[in-house]
């Protein structure tokens, strides 16, 4: 894919940003201004996930290299990296939006890990499908479903299908373009998504439009400069409590 730019107020429009950038050309000023502050000078690439661009004589023209998922993942003791490459880390025995699209939701519930009940990690993640069907996967492997079904793999007519795809991993696979893959032994999450998703996403994982800029984008629509506000704005409950920071300076972003 290919988009050429006019001169004077540039506009990126492809459909791998969700937010439109601007790049201004100023009369003989030949560099490209991004509205993010970013300046490509003339001549120069900017590489971008799933993008090349380039600046010539003030225009920006770019260029999909290629086809991209997005993958949000939650890792060791409650790290999670969004779908545009933001970190931070929980530190509660709660519940959390994890990612909300109109088509599902995943849900992380976190609970005290066996081996050191003052470490946080998860109980259990939730997948739930329109609120037609709701998949639980436990940290002993349990799965349970709204429907009844228990028996592996559980089929949900061409929906989507939950297996166990390794000795590690339970995966939840559908075929609107969303795979939830839960390691039950090492405590990891992964949430990938097709392209189809971007600029759709509202939870921890952010917003998938390829700017971190927003992502710490609470429950309420704010964009939070403190990580934690974000975080706690996903509870379920409100009231759930906070671990004490893991780290003297109570950052929670790494």
């Amino acid at each position: 894919m290919k988009m050429k730019m006019g001169s004077a107020t540039l506009t990126l429009l492809a459909v791998f940003f969700s937010s439109a950038w601007t790049a201004s050309a100023d009369g003989d000023v030949q560099d490209c201004r991004l509205s993010n502050g970013i300046v490509v000078e003339d001549g120069k690439e900017l590489p971008l996930r799933c993008a090349n661009c380039s600046c010539s004589r003030g225009q920006m023209s770019c260029f999909q290299t290629h086809e991209c998922q997005g993958v949000c993942s939650v890792i060791g003791s409650q790290a999670i990296r969004t779908f545009d490459d933001s970190t931070f880390t929980i530190r509660s025995f709660c519940t959390y939006l994890l990612v909300k699209t109109d088509a599902f939701s995943v849900i992380l519930n976190n609970g005290p890990c066996k081996e050191d009940p003052k470490t946080v990690c998860i109980d259990s993640v939730e997948f739930n499908f329109q609120g037609k069907i709701v998949i639980t996967i436990n940290s002993t492997g349990e799965v349970t479903s709204s429907k009844g079904d228990t028996v592996m793999p559980l089929h949900f007519d061409d929906l989507l299908t939950v297996r166990k795809v390794s000795s590690l991993f339970m995966e939840v696979a559908t075929t609107i373009g969303v795979v939830v893959q839960y390691d039950i032994i090492g405590g990891r999450v992964y949430v990938i998504l097709d392209q189809v998703y971007l600029g759709q996403t509202q939870g921890l994982c952010g917003t998938f439009n390829h700017n971190s800029n927003d992502d710490f984008t609470s429950a309420n629509g704010l964009v939070e400069a403190n990580p934690q506000y974000f975080v706690d704005s996903w509870k379920f409950r409100s009231s759930c409590p906070n671990l004490p920071p893991a780290n003297p300076s109570g950052e929670n972003r790494f």
